[in-house]
């Protein structure tokens, strides 16, 4: 007993689970024509379930992507972080991965490295027996601060060249970036460019090299400030104090260079765009769920090329839209039209009375009645599943009333079936049983055949109207209005 109750929550709970899935219905942008069909995206839903729709493969970076149902909408506008960028045409693109300011602060450090060295081989720098022991000292100072220049400066210059290889690199990658993002391309095979052209990200820990150059830059700017005060001591010549002055300027331009190029802010801007050509979440617009609680759900879709160099005349804007069928639960429906009733009880039954010589008094009579059938209008109210299809079964019921004047109104019932044919505006098909007030003889007050005299006997006295079944054939129009659920 245990064992069936354990089989029996586990198998309520799968089934709830199932039911709270909401019904996707996805649109494939790199393959349009086939899943834009009514099969793909306008299945039916059930009634009561949440729909969501999405669009696969498409590179928002390069498309505005906007969702509208009845109650949402749903806008995917370019990052902002992008826009600047995207608006680049290829030759702008190619000329900020060209930019020389990092080659030009290599060239200004590595140009002030041969001028110390041949102040450091000046007599300023060097000793000797005629000068005093005080100037030899200062020279002797002056050497080493010379020397140590010339080393640290070296190593400035192995660094930023470094640091200058690795800008080059990324402006490159970043620009390789870019036109990814800007390629009409499925994702898959924009996952592809973007890991070949993530391989060509150095491989290094550029912050690090970065903080250590701006570290050597410090140093040597200190060296290049305690050479000069030295030269003061060593009694150097105005062109060689001039000459050191000249090479810390050109020492801290190379930096405010290096510094222009916004090393930092490239990485993270190459980090930001090679984490989000990764996000599978940037090729996929995916509309809020709507709860199916009517007829329809009905989606409005624009996609409109996002403004770029590289987007040509091709790229249009594309407005379509589509409805998703409820499925499930019952819906009722009324339509107007002609109806016809057969049979034997569909027609009135006439009399006459004929006179019976010698005698005053008249026979009733039965006379034919031609009529196969009888028409009329009928207003009838349809109940039946919604299906999701183009057609439809269900009961019936209407009233109606015969072709005859307004004074005297004839009532009729029907009760049937019906073949609804048609999603928006209907055919309807009914048949069944129809309970017409037709003409039959007073009984049994009057016999067919009888005698009667003329004193008490009228023809229209002899009827009365009673309800009477038949069969019955409809074929009516449902003429709906579109009201939209908020």
């Amino acid at each position: 007993m245990l064992n069936r109750i354990t089989l029996l929550t586990i198998g309520l709970a799968m089934a709830t689970c199932s039911l709270a899935q909401p019904a996707r219905r996805t649109l494939d942008w790199k393959d349009f024509t086939k899943s834009i069909s009514e099969t793909i995206i306008a299945r039916p839903v059930r009634t009561g379930e949440f729909t969501i729709f999405e669009i696969t493969n498409i590179n928002k970076f390069l498309y505005k992507v906007e969702m509208q149902g009845k109650v949402f909408e749903l806008q995917t506008p370019i990052p902002t972080e992008l826009q600047t960028l995207f608006r680049l045409n290829p030759t702008e693109l190619a000329n900020t991965a060209n930019s020389k300011k990092a080659e030009e602060a290599v060239g200004k450090i590595s140009e002030q490295v041969p001028v110390m060295k041949k102040i450091a081989e000046s007599p300023a720098a060097k000793t000797d027996i005629a000068k005093t022991p005080a100037e030899n000292e200062s020279a002797e100072e002056f050497q080493k601060s010379l020397d140590l220049v010339v080393t640290k400066c070296l190593k400035y210059l192995d660094k930023s060249t470094l640091v200058a290889g690795y800008i080059f690199d990324l402006r490159k990658v970043r620009n390789e970036f870019i036109s990814i993002a800007q390629m009409d391309l499925p994702y898959a095979d924009i996952q592809s460019k973007t890991e070949v052209a993530a391989a060509k990200i150095p491989a290094v820990d550029i912050k690090s090299q970065y903080f250590e150059l701006k570290k050597l830059y410090h140093e040597v700017e200190t060296l290049y400030r305690d050479a000069s005060a030295k030269a003061e001591d060593a009694n150097a010549t105005a062109k060689q104090k001039k000459q050191i002055e000249e090479a810390l300027e050109e020492i801290e331009k190379a930096d405010e260079l290096i510094d222009e190029e916004g090393l930092l802010g490239l990485l993270d801007e190459v980090s930001f765009l090679n984490d989000e050509l990764r996000n599978k979440k940037n090729f996929l617009a995916v509309a809020p769920p709507v709860q199916m609680d009517g007829d329809y759900v009905a989606y409005q879709v624009t996609i409109t090329p996002t403004y770029t160099k590289t987007v040509g005349a091709h790229k249009n804007p594309i407005n379509f839209k589509f409805d998703i069928p409820a499925k499930g639960g019952f819906k009722a429906d009324f339509s107007v039209g002609p109806v016809v009733s057969f049979g034997s009880n569909a027609k009135d039954e006439t009399y006459f009375l004929k006179e019976i010589p010698g005698q005053d008094s008249v026979s009733l009579h039965k006379q034919d009645n031609n009529n196969a059938i009888s028409p009329g209008i009928a207003a009838m109210m349809h109940f039946y599943p919604r299906t999701g299809k183009d057609w439809a079964l269900g009961p019936m019921c209407g009233v109606g009333a015969g072709f005859q004047s307004v004074s005297d109104v004839n009532f009729s019932l029907f009760l049937g079936a019906s073949l609804i044919l048609g999603k928006r505006q209907k055919i309807i098909v009914s048949t069944g049983a129809s309970w017409l007030r037709v003409e039959r003889l007073k009984s049994p007050e009057f016999k067919d055949g009888s005698k009667y005299a003329v004193s008490k006997i009228t023809v229209g006295d002899v009827t009365e109207k009673v309800f009477k079944p038949s069969g019955f054939i409809s074929i009516s129009y449902n003429l709906t209005n579109r009201v939209d659920i908020n």
